[in-house]
């Protein structure tokens, strides 16, 4: 039974029944079940990764949150709870966490393209442009033609007043994409 628990989409038998029987939100459900099921004893890994999925869905952030932490915990050399972690930090508003995540998956994985992206963002939201800078470049090197590390190199730039770099960044942004809106307001926001 726990198998169908895990399932992707509940039919729609299933669905009606619930919103038949004025039970607000199938997921929700689910995911207590889920967590009945595997109660107080949190050692297996997937479930955990379940069960965070879960709580996320029904907005519960901060419950997901730690559990991709004991998922994280359960398993020291994987990445993919700290990616799901430093989601769940991305929603709450936590930079800090954010940084902290990040660089704990990029000592696992030096070059995952999510953490050192999500890295750069901790440090942009906190006001430390010169380490987002820094960080966003990194991501350049690897990704020559990433837009969006393009993008927040110039912005970064451009808020820490190196504004003749912002420029140069946002015109080479603006060749590759002229739509590019976020180029377009950093070029205007570097020429003031």
């Amino acid at each position: 039974t726990v198998a169908v628990v895990f399932s992707c989409c509940p039919p729609p038998k299933i669905r009606r029944f619930y919103h038949l029987n004025g039970v607000s939100s199938f997921w929700g459900t689910l995911h207590n079940i889920i967590d009945s099921a595997i109660g107080a004893e949190r050692t297996v890994y997937a479930g955990v990764m379940r069960l965070a999925y879960l709580k996320s869905l029904a907005g519960k952030y901060s419950l997901a949150a730690e559990l991709y932490n004991r998922a994280a915990e359960l398993e020291p050399n994987a990445v993919e709870p700290l990616l799901y972690l430093q989601y769940q930090y991305i929603l709450l508003g936590d930079w800090q966490g954010l940084e902290q995540s990040a660089n704990k998956a990029l000592k696992n994985d030096s070059n995952n393209y999510l953490s050192m992206t999500r890295l750069a963002y901790s440090y942009y939201q906190r006001g430390q442009y010169g380490r987002a800078r820094e960080a966003y470049l990194k991501v350049q090197q690897l990704y020559p033609l990433d837009l969006d590390a393009m993008v927040m190199v110039g912005w970064s730039n451009a808020l820490s007043n190196h504004k003749s770099e912002a420029k140069r960044n946002f015109r080479k942004v603006l060749m590759l994409a002229p739509q590019n809106k976020s180029a377009k307001e950093g070029l205007a926001f570097a020429t003031r």
